[in-house]
């Protein structure tokens, strides 16, 4: 998980590489564990790219956090390749290990970077394209989709490259909640369409725009 502690402009990390339930840290560290937005997950890991801890989301990286729930395939081939390549030097020095999803939300907040003036939902649908006409060029698929925050502001999108989608929902009741599956059945979740990105902002307002 990643959260923003109160005042703060970067984000807090917690990662493991093993059930959370089985840290005996966690329970005396989640008594003071206050902030948000906050940006959570759990990852299975794909055949082929490692595990460990530096390739558990969510990934920060200056005062962005991010997680992708999907696959990028012949990331270890071609594809990877290409997109490593978009990254500048500074984003290639934050790469500490090559798989998929730490390389799409690295070039998300290279792009941020080197385009100050755009808003986080013009990042992010521009990379999300880039990567689709790399992923399109090299007769590969992907499924893509990528939620990037600020400790002021939630992005995400919900689309893929020839494969079946991804389910997203978002939840409006005390609060907005952003989650590929509802937390729970009982409750108003509403799932987002097909190629779509969801807005959440300080403001507290929620947006959807189809792409």
């Amino acid at each position: 998980m990643a959260w923003w502690a109160p005042g703060a402009d970067e984000p807090l990390r917690y990662v493991t590489d093993k059930p959370p339930w089985s840290d005996p840290n966690l329970p005396q560290l989640a008594q003071d564990l206050t902030g948000s937005p906050i940006i959570a997950g759990v990852r299975g890991a794909t055949p082929g790219i490692g595990f460990g801890t530096a390739n558990v989301a969510p990934f920060i990286s200056g005062g962005f956090a991010g997680i992708h729930n999907g696959w990028i395939s012949d990331f270890r081939g071609g594809v990877g390749r290409s997109l490593i390549g978009e990254l500048s030097d500074q984003g290639f020095s934050e790469l500490l290990v090559m798989n998929d999803s730490l390389t799409l939300f690295q070039v998300t907040v290279d792009y941020q970077r080197q385009h100050p003036e755009s808003s986080l939902v013009e990042c992010v649908t521009e990379v999300i394209r880039r990567v689709a006409k790399t992923v399109v060029a090299a007769g590969q698929t992907a499924t893509l989709n990528l939620l990037v925050g600020t400790k002021t502001e939630i992005v995400a999108v919900r689309t893929s490259v020839d494969q079946k989608l991804n389910s997203l929902y978002v939840l409006e009741s005390n609060g907005v909640f952003i989650a590929s599956e509802p937390l729970n059945p009982a409750d108003p979740w509403q799932p987002v369409p097909d190629h779509t990105i969801v807005r959440r902002s300080e403001e507290h307002t929620s947006e959807l725009q189809s792409h």
